[in-house]
This record gives structure tokens, sequence and C-alpha cells, in this order.
């Protein structure tokens, strides 16, 4: 099994590849929709799976399941705001932070349309999709942020970034939740922390001495 990363600008997506079938993670903004298709078309993709609703990370579902017939799937709790994203409130805490949430709430914050075949809420595991994989509920960037844990790795949405340095989120629903979630990721023992933004990073780059 292997994970490969695909760069969409500021964001990324996943793919994990198996022996009988392959997981995408996150389906990025539509301009690059054909990017990623062109990228994974002939990976035998058997599911899409959306680690949160923001709009950066929910874009091309729609298009990828068409155009792969695959299925999309993720935490029912966060449907909602896919059908609209400014439903909830983000805060952010740092100056960083509040610079990322003003760009995004000026021009990332478009509903987009998709059919949820699967609604995951943590624990499940992805082998009947071709991979040794589980999901994990990591609740707090949004109510319903889940990453992947995919054998010593973790794919974890945007309850971590690399911006400029390994961090928890820069945004959240609820920032005691989400530092509950990032707990959550360090005992799971993975040893490497692939994020929405910014390039993979050993655990070790953010927890040492924690």
């Amino acid at each position: 099994m292997a994970v490969e990363r695909i760069r969409c600008g500021m964001v990324n997506c996943w793919l994990i590849r198996g022996a009988d079938g392959s997981v995408l993670v996150d389906a990025a903004v539509p301009r690059y929709k054909d990017q990623i298709y062109d990228r994974v078309k002939d990976c035998n993709v058997r599911l899409i799976l959306l680690t949160h609703g923001h709009p950066d990370h929910v874009g091309n579902a729609a298009y990828l399941a068409e155009r792969l017939g695959a299925p999309v799937a993720m935490h029912g709790a966060d449907m909602e705001l896919v059908k609209n994203p400014k439903g909830r409130k983000l805060y952010a805490d740092t100056a960083l932070g509040k610079f990322l949430l003003g760009g995004t709430e000026r021009s990332l914050y478009k509903p987009h349309k998709f059919e949820l075949s699967v609604a995951f809420k943590g624990g499940e595991k992805l082998d009947e999709y071709g991979v040794e994989a589980r999901i994990v509920a990591l609740p707090g960037h949004t109510e319903g942020s889940v990453g992947v844990l995919a054998g010593d790795e973790m794919i974890v949405g945007d309850a971590m970034f690399n911006v400029l340095k390994p961090t928890v989120a820069r945004m959240y629903e609820d920032r005691d939740v989400m530092m509950d979630s990032v707990t959550h990721i360090r005992l799971t023992g993975c040893k490497r922390i692939l994020p929405g933004h910014g390039g993979a990073f050993g655990v070790e780059r953010f927890f040492a001495g924690g």
C-alpha cells in the first residue's frame, strides 16, 4: 500500500493505493478537476472520501464521482456544511489563521452539490474499497472532520496544517475539541502526518517533548 500526494495549489488530495483498489481523499477546488482526474483515472478508485465539508476539499466531488464511477463518502455531520458553507462559524486565534480565515470567507464559500453515498462516523475500515486503512473521527476544525490511518501514515484533513510549520488547525469551529483530536492523532501511533495544506511531516516535528 502507498499514499501519494496530489498537490492542487494550496490544497492536497491524497491517493491511497492498495492491492485491490484505491481511495481518493479530498477533491480540491474546481480548477484542478482535470489534473486530479488525469492522475487517478487508471488507479481503480473505488471511493472518494472527503475529510470535511469545506469547499476547498469537496469542490470536485460530483465531477470525479461521475467520471470515476466511485461513491462519495464523508461524515454525515458535515453535509449541511456542504450545502451552506457559511452556516457554521469558524474562528482563528493566530495572525496567520485570521489571515487565512479572511481569504476563505471572501473567496471559497461557495456551496457544491453531490450525492453522498456513504456516511462515516469513525472507526470504519476501508478494506471493501481495496485498501488497508480505517477512518478516524477528528472533530474540531469542523464537527464532521475525519482522517484516515493507513499503515503508519495518517491523512488528517485540516485537523493539522503545515503552512510555514506544522501546527494544529489554523481555523476551527471548536478549539477544545480540535485539541482533543490532535491528541488522538498522536495516540494512533502514526509516524507521519499528511495534512490538507502543506507537505507531510513526521510526528516528532510537532509532538517532540509534548
